[in-house]
């Protein structure tokens, strides 16, 4: 299947990238040495394995080897306008125990087990959430409209940011707000920000 890959933003050590699969569990990259700037301009990849539900793009050299999970959204070409059953949905954010024990030994100690999640909400402002428990949540207060709009998970250690980590974040099925009016497009689009 073919995939609109996007990057929003891109770390200055980030780069080249593989992509991944969650079909083979992120084994074997299914393409390989794809440049930053073809990411961040948008590129469109033939090879992803059908059925692929998520896309894992990962820089590959020695200064980062940091990854981003992007989930797949599927569309089809239309010409007529469809109503969606509504225009914004919670985030699920599943919140790992293992983060929250090693944000600590920072100066400020309001760090320590505290992780912040970052997102664009449904008017596409920038927003933060922060997790002291671990475990799932759902929120009318951690809305998004895009899945792109899932940018980041960031902790604190030892008074550093810490941006690998093991929780995650997808698009729920509960609503937010009420009906909005959107077309379909041809292609599938992510877009995301990899540190």
């Amino acid at each position: 299947m073919t995939v609109l890959i996007t990057l929003g933003i891109a770390g200055t050590d980030s780069g080249p990238f593989d992509l991944y699969s969650n079909n083979d569990g992120y084994t074997s990259a299914f393409e390989s040495g794809v440049s930053k700037a073809a990411l961040l301009a948008g590129y469109a990849s033939s090879l992803v394995p059908d059925y692929t539900v998520v896309i894992r793009v990962r820089s590959n050299n020695i200064l980062c080897t940091n990854y981003v999970d992007i989930p797949v959204i599927e569309t089809s070409t239309t010409t007529t306008t469809t109503t969606a059953a509504c225009g914004c949905l919670e985030i699920e954010t599943n919140i790992s125990q293992t983060d929250l024990d090693d944000a600590t030994g920072n100066t400020d100690p309001v760090n320590d087990n505290l992780i912040s999640f970052f997102f664009l909400d449904c008017n596409g402002v920038f927003s933060q959430a922060s997790y002291t428990v671990a475990g799932t949540y759902y929120s009318t207060d951690v809305c998004t409209n895009n899945p792109a709009s899932i940018l980041s998970f960031r902790y604190m250690k030892n008074d550093i940011n810490i941006t690998t980590v093991v929780s995650t974040a997808s698009l729920s099925a509960i609503c937010c707000t009420t009906t909005t009016t959107s077309s379909s497009s041809s292609t599938t689009t992510t877009t995301t920000t990899i540190p």
